[in-house]
């Protein structure tokens, strides 16, 4: 192997590995449209502390996110589950999350 992309974000050297970033991202969150922070054009991570929490089971990015929110003394109760972006996306249309 000669090269790869990797989607996780790590600040741990590697010493076996030299690397470099292709690019930055924001983070984003999706809230139901009446959500308290619906409107808001910037949220802090401390906004989020004792929302429901609606998870993509597989994230690319949930153990990067879990750390932040740990880091901040934020807490966030997870109310449901799910493999599939689509039905994660209507729980939070519903206002579940």
């Amino acid at each position: 192997l000669e090269a790869a992309i990797y989607a996780l974000p790590s600040n741990v050297p590697d010493e076996e590995v030299h690397s470099l970033p292709l690019f930055q991202e924001q983070m984003v969150m999706a809230v139901h449209v009446a959500h308290r922070l619906a409107n808001q054009s910037v949220v802090r991570v401390k906004d989020m502390s004792n929302e429901s929490y609606i998870h993509r089971n597989n994230c690319e990015f949930a153990g990067y996110a879990d750390a932040i929110l740990a880091e901040q003394g934020v807490t966030v109760s997870p109310v449901y589950w799910s493999d599939r972006d689509d039905w994660t996306l209507a729980m939070i249309a519903a206002g579940l999350g």
